[in-house]
């Protein structure tokens, strides 16, 4: 078994985690995930096989995205009071992002480290203007989500049921996400991207 392979501690199956960043990894055969460590892997204790919709994208082939070529490697559920969405974490030799998709709409993320102090949670109205290194961003939309389940390689160990409070926002035509995970806020910058630009491995 070489330094990245590990067995499913459920199963017993060989996990092979593609990436030295993959932190959780969806075993094929069982469903269960398991967090990844150099030390080797432990089964968070979570199953949540997510029931497939349809999309044109899929864990583990290779997508073009404004003509950039990205590897899909996993896959997030989040679901809400209004519905559920999809993140999907692509990533190449240069770069990782994350393709949001939500009712048939894409938007391509990269993360961004935060530079000065936020506002918290709890305080952010929908309709204020805040700073968010130093860009004006009208807050659009403020919830609270869990995940649903997840399938493939993540760079985050996002555990079933795990919550996520969330703030988004427009900043120059762009949207500026903001997550809060376990009391952590994470920050993204958010473009639109259309359909049609959008080209699956078997188009390339």
């Amino acid at each position: 078994m070489n330094a990245m392979q590990f067995k499913c501690e459920s199963c017993g199956a060989l996990l092979s985690p593609s990436h030295r960043f993959s932190k959780l990894v969806s075993c094929q055969y069982c469903g269960s995930t398991s967090i990844i460590s150099y030390s080797g892997s432990d089964p968070n204790g979570q199953r949540a096989a997510l029931v497939e919709l349809p999309s044109i994208l899929q864990v583990g082939s290779d997508v073009k995205i404004q003509n950039i070529l990205y590897g899909v490697l996993g896959q997030v559920r989040f679901k809400y009071e209004d519905g559920h969405w999809d993140e999907w974490l692509l990533s190449n030799e240069s770069t990782r992002m994350w393709l949001q998709e939500d009712d048939g709409l894409f938007t391509l993320f990269k993360k961004e480290a935060i530079r000065s102090a936020l506002p918290s949670f709890e305080e952010v109205k929908v309709g204020s203007i805040i700073t968010v290194n130093d860009r004006q961003v009208f807050i659009t939309e403020k919830e609270r989500a869990v995940v649903a389940g997840s399938f493939g390689q993540l760079t985050e160990a996002l555990s079933p049921g795990e919550r996520c409070d969330f703030f988004d926002g427009n900043w120059d035509g762009r949207t500026v996400s903001i997550e809060r995970w376990r009391d952590e806020l994470y920050l993204s910058l958010g473009s639109d991207v259309n359909r049609k630009d959008i080209v699956i491995a078997t188009g390339l």
